[in-house]
């Protein structure tokens, strides 16, 4: 469904109320996604491509955040990927029904009635999926080979991002590896107007009006408060991974690899 939600006469007015991930963004949020991140995709391919490196069968992937399932979907339907135990986690329980809804359009059926959600023997390779609800700033991780966290640190609390990276590192196992995307900002403020410039340019290309753009950044400022690479890359050496290496940018918007 295509996202109109800022066409809205209460965007018109200037009465745009604080975004979230609610019924309404989950009835468009394929949509949003592709349409306002560059370079979206190419992160969900990347983590098929880490998951085809470094998974042994039956290990552990944690999608967190998962919203509707796009980076899960990707590694359940990728032939050449061992045996997996997948569990997606989200705050939002609009986002979750929508997975489980698209999991039921598929013919995959849980087996229990309510979250969280267990799947079993998903595709030809026996893969296991666990949807659960749970906030990651106070959530306990179990061990885990391969961590996906795209697009969701920019929505926790500054001072919380330290100590949940911190945990996520002590979950992953001997060279697990993390893969974090997120929105960034540029240290140069030229830089950063420019790029910034070009990302309105690419968004208007996707169809977005003015309007939609602005009434848009109105309602995700405050909610979603992105930092530069550096930021990014110091915090994730002081929760004690080893290597952290930039692989991804689309204007201003990095995957990063970390590997423990």
């Amino acid at each position: 469904m295509k996202d109109t939600i800022y066409q809205s006469n209460d965007a018109q007015q200037g009465k745009v109320t604080p975004f979230e991930f609610n019924e309404e963004v989950v009835r468009v949020f394929d949509d949003m996604i592709s349409r306002s991140v560059p370079g979206y995709r190419a992160s969900i391919e990347l983590a098929m491509v880490l998951a085809a490196e470094i998974c042994q069968p039956n290990d552990h992937i944690y999608d967190l955040g998962c919203s509707l399932g796009a980076a899960t979907f990707a590694l359940l339907n990728q032939k050449a990927l061992p045996q997996l135990h997948i569990t997606g986690i989200d705050k939002s329980i609009p986002m979750l029904h929508g997975f489980q809804k698209i999991m039921q359009s598929q013919g995959h059926k849980p087996t229990t009635d309510s979250l969280p959600l267990h799947y079993e023997s998903i595709n030809h390779q026996q893969h296991v999926l666990d949807l659960e609800e749970a906030d990651l700033v106070t959530m306990a991780f179990k061990p885990s080979k391969l961590v996906l966290l795209n697009y969701v640190l920019q929505f926790i609390k500054v001072e919380q991002r330290a100590a949940l990276l911190t945990d996520i590192h002590k979950a992953l196992q001997p060279g697990g590896v993390l893969l974090l995307s997120e929105k960034i900002i540029c240290e140069n403020q030229e830089h950063h107007a420019f790029i910034d410039k070009l990302h309105l340019r690419f968004k208007s290309l996707q169809g977005y009006s003015e309007l939609e753009i602005a009434g848009k950044r109105s309602a995700i400022e405050n909610v979603l408060i992105p930092e530069t690479y550096e930021a990014h890359e110091k915090r994730l050496k002081e929760a004690g991974f080893s290597q952290v290496i930039p692989v991804l940018t689309h204007l201003n918007f990095m995957t990063i690899l970390a590997v423990k």
